[in-house]
Formats: structure tokens, C-alpha cells, sequence
């Protein structure tokens, strides 16, 4: 009787928990790149990067426009339109806003940023390159350093020889939106802010038996500025770990 009894109990648990999951339904939608979970009495909850329905995001390209309210954390996704920000610059006392860096670009490409890291180290040359030669295209680039592992003073000494907008996300909240784990990250942006591309700068130490680099985002820029479609528009990022306050 017993055992009867533990297998009957055991069934309307498991009934009532399938129950209470197809009471979930997830709204997709292209916008700002999160989740809306509509429970059963039609209340919404949206559920950003840091929490909510977490095995739900991965499914997750957006959310409907006009349901998108306190979505400022959730993160972005191939073919999100990127907000606008703006951050402490690395030159000590002024502002980075995103949208006057980028305003008249036909192409954004933000890179994620720790001069320290030996993976940023080893790419810096030729992603100065790759700005030198594409700023006359009308291709911006912003560098972010996110996280706790650079201090500021370090950061700002640094950033007045560097050529490039270096911007600090202390808190990670820029970061997070983009969902970079590594530096350094790069993403492209198209001119209406659009991410087309998300991965590795290039494939650095990766090369082919030839010795070759795979130009990712240049690949993508190029494939941007002739109006083709972009080819790969994602890799696997490689490089240091970002460190996001908790």
C-alpha cells in the first residue's frame, strides 16, 4: 500500500510541474534582446541576462517592442539594434557617448579591451591597422574596457597615447549588454546600429598551416560596405576573461 500510495504521489508531482511549465510562453520579437514570460493569469515578467527563466534565453532573440519596458539588461543578438550610452572616457575628466563617436558611421566595429592582456597584446597592431586603413571609409571604432581587472589611473595614462575611443564600463553594464566574455571581443554594427557580426577580431594565433589570418571583421565590414551579405557574421571569441562585479 505504501509503495502504491509513494508512486501515486510521486505522478501528481510530476503532473503538476509539466502543468505549471506549458503555463509559460515566451514572446520573440527583433527588438531589445530579451524575454517576456507571460504566466498563466497573463502577468508579464521580463527576465533578463542575469536571471528569470534562464534556460529560456537561449532561445530568446527579443522581445515585442510595445512589451519591452525594464529590458535594459538583457542582451543583445545577432540582427538588435545596439542603444546608445554613454561612459567615462579613459582620457581622465571627459564623457565617451556612444552615439556622437559613431554618428556619421557606415560601420561600427566596438572592441572589447585590457591592455594587459597578452591576446590584446598580440592583436593591437594589426587592429590599429585595420582602423588606420578603414577610418576614411566611414568605419568607427570604439574600444570598451569592462569589468574590475584595469585601474583607472592605469587606463588613463594608457589611453592618452592610444589612438583609439577608449571607454570604462566599470559596473559591466555595456558589457553584459553585449555579452562579451573575452578580450579581445569585437562586434560590428551596421549604420542603423544593427549587430551583423559577433566573435574574434581574427584568428590570431589560430592560423591556418599557411601561416594565414582569417580577417573576421574586416571580412565583415568589407561584405557590410558592398551590400553583400556577411559570410560568417559569428565566431568563437578567444582571449582574456572579463571580470564583471558581482
Amino acid at each position: 500500500m505504501y509503495q502504491y500510495q509513494r508512486t501515486v504521489l510521486v505522478c501528481l508531482l510530476a503532473f503538476a510541474f509539466m502543468a505549471g511549465t506549458a503555463a509559460i510562453q515566451i514572446n520573440a520579437g527583433e527588438e531589445a534582446g530579451c524575454c517576456i514570460s507571460a504566466g498563466a493569469s497573463g502577468e508579464k515578467t521580463v527576465c533578463p541576462m542575469t536571471g528569470g527563466a534562464k534556460g529560456a534565453m537561449a532561445a530568446c532573440e527579443g522581445c515585442e517592442a510595445e512589451s519591452c519596458d525594464g529590458c535594459s539588461l538583457c542582451p543583445y543578438n545577432l540582427g538588435s539594434v545596439v542603444s546608445d550610452f554613454t561612459l567615462p572616457s579613459g582620457k581622465a575628466g571627459s564623457e565617451g557617448d556612444f552615439a556622437a563617436l559613431t554618428s556619421d558611421a557606415a560601420a561600427t566595429v566596438v572592441i572589447f579591451w585590457n591592455q594587459d592582456c597578452p591576446y590584446v597584446r598580440e592583436a593591437k597592431d594589426r587592429i590599429l591597422r585595420f582602423n588606420s586603413d578603414y577610418k576614411g571609409k566611414k568605419v568607427a571604432m570604439v574600444a570598451i574596457n569592462s569589468g574590475e581587472k584595469v585601474g583607472d589611473e592605469q587606463i588613463h595614462e594608457y589611453a592618452e597615447s592610444f589612438p583609439l575611443p577608449l571607454l570604462i564600463d566599470r559596473d559591466g553594464a555595456v558589457g553584459k549588454r553585449f555579452s562579451a566574455t573575452k578580450t579581445p571581443q569585437a562586434y560590428v554594427l551596421d549604420e542603423n546600429k544593427t549587430l551583423v557580426y559577433r566573435g574574434a577580431f581574427d584568428s590570431g594565433k589560430n592560423r591556418t598551416e599557411s601561416g594565414e589570418l582569417e580577417r573576421y571583421v574586416q571580412n565583415a565590414v568589407d561584405s557590410l560596405l558592398a551590400g553583400e551579405k556577411i559570410a560568417k557574421a559569428e565566431t568563437k571569441a578567444f582571449g582574456c576573461g572579463i571580470t564583471y562585479p558581482q
